[in-house]
């Protein structure tokens, strides 16, 4: 099944590639994405017309947190796109950011969310339940 992640940045880009290179892991498209201006949030100009319709799993690491609106904008512009049951991975999950950034999300619509407080970090797993 392949993978596609969305970096900003050209030299994460590069450090990612070069990773998965050297760990000979081809399943990953690792797609460059600029930041954009979505009005009330700065999210990945995602190339939509080119990824696919459904994700049943994301990992939300990006864009930085300094970035306006942090990692809200997976919603507004993927939320169409995770289906009933779909998994969201959201690391940093207990920055005063993404906890009102998920309580937003859950205001918005339906996930549960599990809250993982481990020594190197910790993340949240929200499931949309509808």
């Amino acid at each position: 099944m392949p993978v596609h992640s969305l970096e900003h940045s050209q030299s994460w880009r590069l450090r990612v590639s070069k990773v998965l290179t050297e760990n000979q892991i081809s399943n990953v498209q690792v797609i460059a994405s600029p930041l954009r201006d979505y009005g009330s949030f700065a999210w990945y100009d995602a190339p939509l017309e080119t990824l696919p319709d459904q994700f049943q799993l994301v990992v939300c690491d990006g864009p930085p947190g300094k970035t306006k609106g942090g990692r809200y904008g997976l919603m507004p512009v993927f939320g169409q796109r995770l289906p009933k049951g779909a998994v969201i991975v959201l690391d940093d999950a207990d920055r005063a950011g993404e906890i009102e950034m998920v309580n937003r999300w859950q205001a918005e619509m339906e996930l549960s969310r599990q809250v993982f407080n481990k020594p190197a970090g910790n993340f949240a797993r929200l499931v949309r339940s509808s």
